[in-house]
């Protein structure tokens, strides 16, 4: 087959000639299309789909995955070199990576409403029954949210921009058998100085640089008139005010963040509160890694704590999706018994 470069804003492949797993070209042994779906009217309504090269391959669970960009940057395509490994031996998940409609112009909920507006396609135009879930940052958060709502339902404010979505309802959406969050946007709090001290990890300038960027997302994001006061609109804020019993109920959760990013208080805050009510959650953190490192382009992270986190989150979904009899193709190169690293090994990178 022709392998396909995935574009991008640098010399026309973001991320060079290497995926997470070290593939190069990203796109090797993967067939590539670009919006091939589209599940609604929004302009940002569409699905690129990832597929392994072996198309008798048809009957494994896809992975939605939802990019990251602080609710108001980025889409799909970019990010597409962060994916392919999971289409690849040994894994062979056909990736279905969408974009959604971006803040300040679509404020919370439009994109959470857009991402549970995909499922729904995933379900009732392509046969869909189950599905497992990764987002990173912002994604992350509107995977968890949209988890959270197909479990367990929350109130939602009204839609205050030019979206329109038919009614939803859980049952027209596929069973979610996992959620991975990388990074993710999972509090309104945790990661802020004022809450939690400074992060000892990182510079004072750091810390303060990273906070204003987050803060002003979350700003667009949240500006909708008819959010209430005290309206939470992130993962953890909303399930601490669920009966315990919407914790243990979730599917199992993977949860992945670098050491030096302020995200990571987010985190271990998510998986301390999960834990305690019981809910099926795994967490892995990396020590010398910053935001973004799964997603950014190996070159310019650590490509060691990326290939560990890629490999986590994909043996995650793997488990969840086959029987313990189906063991992983021994050719990978990203499986276990090639060359695999612990989490010890990748934070003294």
């Amino acid at each position: 087959m022709k392998h396909v470069h995935l574009p991008g804003r640098f010399g026309g492949c973001l991320g060079g000639l290497e995926a997470q797993d070290g593939a190069v070209p990203p796109a090797k042994d993967c067939i590539v299309t670009f919006k091939e779906y589209r599940y609604g009217p929004e302009k940002r309504q569409t699905i690129d789909v990832i597929r392994p090269v072996d198309t008798s391959l048809t009957d494994a669970t896809p992975l939605l995955y939802i990019h990251g960009g602080g609710f108001v940057a980025a889409n799909s395509a970019v990010m597409l070199h962060s994916v392919t490994a999971f289409a690849r031996a040994p894994y062979y998940l056909p990736v279905y990576s969408i974009d959604y409609p971006l803040s300040p112009e679509h404020p919370y909920p439009c994109p959470l409403i857009s991402v549970m507006a995909a499922l729904r396609y995933m379900k009732e135009q392509l046969g869909f029954h189950s599905v497992c879930i990764l987002g990173d940052s912002a994604g992350a958060s509107l995977a968890l949210m949209a988890t959270l709502w197909a479990t367990e339902g929350f109130d939602m404010p009204e839609l205050s921009c030019g979206c329109s979505y038919p009614p939803l309802h859980p049952s027209q959406l596929p069973t979610i058998l996992g959620v991975a969050s990388a990074y993710g946007v999972l509090d309104s709090h945790s990661w802020h100085h004022d809450h939690c001290g400074r992060l000892k990890s990182i510079s004072p300038t750091e810390q303060a640089v990273a906070e204003f960027g987050l803060e002003a997302s979350i700003r667009m994001y949240t500006k909708n008139q008819h959010i209430k006061q005290g309206q939470p609109t992130q993962f953890l804020d909303v399930l601490k005010q669920m009966p315990p019993r919407a914790a243990w109920s979730l599917p199992p959760i993977n949860l992945q963040c670098g050491g030096k990013d302020i995200l990571v208080n987010s985190t271990k805050a998510t998986n301390g509160y999960l834990r305690k009510r019981g809910a099926r959650v795994t967490m892995q953190v990396y020590p010398q890694s910053r935001h973004a490192f799964v997603g950014l382009p190996p070159a310019w992270v650590c490509n060691k704590d990326s290939r560990h986190a890629t490999r986590e989150i994909a043996d995650f979904f793997y488990d969840l999706c086959h029987a313990p009899s189906e063991p992983k193709s021994p050719s990978s190169t990203i499986s276990r018994s090639a060359g695999s690293t612990t989490a010890a090994d990748s934070s003294s990178s």
